[in-house]
């Protein structure tokens, strides 16, 4: 199996679904703006089920620590697919939204 073209279209996935989800949690607007409670609801929002906010919020923190650490969009969503049962989009969205909301440093780290 070709692991480039697999890597492309991860990559492709993560960032036309992040179009879509940066509209969604106003990416133009400040990441204060976005209380916990609003990103759960935005999660749940995407079909993604549950166990708990705290779960949903310490996953996002997750995500951040990870692109802060040096890993890519694509790599985190590999990660995110391999421990939950969504599809390629949700995971993209709950990167872009956990990024918009949280940790909007590594906004440019989302484009691929």
């Amino acid at each position: 199996m070709n692991t480039r073209r697999i890597t492309s279209i991860a990559r492709t996935a993560i960032v036309a679904a992040g179009i879509g989800a940066a509209a969604a949690i106003g990416a133009a607007g400040p990441a204060a703006a976005v209380t916990n409670d609003q990103f759960v609801s935005y999660v749940q929002s995407m079909g993604i089920t549950i166990d708990s906010p705290q779960a949903v919020l310490t996953a996002a923190s997750d995500v951040c620590s990870a692109l802060g650490d040096g890993q890519s969009a694509v790599t985190v969503g590999r990660e995110i697919l391999s421990q939950n049962k969504i599809s390629t989009e949700q995971a993209a969205q709950f990167i872009v939204a956990s990024v918009n909301t949280y940790c909007p440093q590594y906004r440019n780290d989302l484009s691929g």
